[in-house]
């Protein structure tokens, strides 16, 4: 591995030095100062200012803000309607041309069939509510095992 190669050790070393040497110098020369400038002009107005801040200014801010936090609400309540709308009626107006386009064929042979498996299952359901014991009495078109299979199922058809 080369980070552990102790030929570069020296000049691995190096690199970090010059790098944050580079680094803590901007902080210091440049950063610093600023930092100290704006302090300074803060703890002067504050001194002016009679205290901290005043208890009208901090009333007048935060009413201020809960208008701002209640127009910024607002908006967004009005987009997001907007949104779901528009992305609503593209939604539709696609899934209505798709379906009357491309897929109108398989929509119709799948609505065919469809309405062919509920019509037979309607009538294995019927059929087999007269041949479960129990629900006409004195049947004997089944015997007691096809009665069983019979009740399992119309239980799971039903």
């Amino acid at each position: 591995m080369p980070q552990l190669d102790t030929v570069t050790f020296f000049s691995q070393y190096v690199w970090l030095v010059v790098f944050f040497g580079g680094f803590y110098l901007s902080i210091v020369k440049y950063y610093l100062p600023k930092m100290g400038r704006i302090l300074k002009v803060r703890q002067k107005k504050m001194v002016l200012a009679d205290g901290p801040v005043g208890s009208g200014e901090v009333e007048s801010v935060r009413s201020v803000g809960n208008t701002l936090v209640l127009q910024a609400t607002k908006q967004a309540r009005t987009r997001f309607v907007e949104n779901a709308q528009s992305t609503w009626a593209w939604s539709s107006q696609v899934l209505a041309a798709a379906q009357s386009g491309h897929f109108a064929t398989p929509n119709a042979s799948y609505d065919t069939s469809l309405k062919t498996v509920s019509l037979q299952q309607s009538r294995i359901v019927r059929d087999m509510t007269t041949c479960v014991g129990g629900v006409v009495p004195g049947c004997e078109q089944c015997t007691g095992t096809q009665k069983v299979y019979a009740a399992h199922l119309l239980a799971n058809l039903s």
